[in-house]
């Protein structure tokens, strides 16, 4: 008899397949504005003799804005815009002219530019002031007496003042004629603590005009800056 033939395994192999769905998501994205950590500050239309320089009053590494402007006949203002927007605007006291920016220095040592700028003159000397940026507000720096922080650079040929900065330090220097070509020199020490000068020493020296370093006694030099 011919018939199939059978192992016994009635079940036949089955082939199975299965598909998994796959679900994708697609999240929003939200883009946030941030506004300027501080104020937006701009030139007024009417102002004049505006001075610009770079400095880096934030110390962020990014070179700022430094002005100084003229509003009126006598209205001076120094100003801050800083490369990461904002800034600050401040009104400037002065007295007798020739007041202006003289640009930005690290005096202290921190990393972050202070701003010079001339204050005003007297009969022969130049008078300087400092200012600095804390957190958005641009402030004089003032003596520990709350007096502002005015110093005087040149004069005559009796009696001369300079200012130096170095090892994150401001010396003043008043040079007085005692004899001939012969001055003494007086050396105050200055720190920046804040927004403070605080006297930290004093010294004094015996000087003729035609020493290689009396120019120091009567001029200006802080960092890159000079007078």
């Amino acid at each position: 008899m011919v018939g199939g033939w059978s192992d016994g395994d009635d079940d036949a192999a089955r082939s199975t397949t299965t598909t998994e769905s796959t679900t994708t998501t697609t999240e929003a994205t939200t883009t946030t504005t941030q506004a300027p950590a501080c104020p937006a500050v701009s030139v007024p239309d009417e102002a004049q003799e505006v001075t610009e320089l770079d400095g880096d009053a934030d110390g962020d590494g990014n070179d700022d804005e430094l002005r100084t402007y003229r509003v009126g006949e006598e209205e001076w203002h120094l100003q801050v815009e800083l490369a990461a927007d904002g800034g600050s605007d401040l009104v400037l006291p002065t007295f007798g002219g020739g007041v202006g920016l003289i640009g930005g220095a690290d005096v202290d040592g921190d990393g972050t530019d202070e701003v010079w700028a001339r204050t005003g003159s007297g009969a022969s000397a130049t008078i300087v002031g400092l200012a600095t940026l804390v957190d958005c507000t641009l402030e004089r720096v003032t003596f520990p007496t709350g007096e502002l922080a005015e110093l005087p650079i040149g004069g005559s040929v009796g009696t001369a003042s300079g200012l130096v900065c170095g090892d994150a330090v401001v010396t003043a220097y008043t040079a007085t004629s005692t004899e001939g070509s012969t001055y003494e020199v007086v050396a105050v020490t200055y720190g920046l603590e804040g927004t403070a000068l605080v006297e930290r020493g004093t010294d004094t020296t015996t000087v003729e005009a035609t020493d290689a370093d009396f120019l120091r006694y009567t001029s200006f030099t802080c960092g890159n800056l000079s007078l």
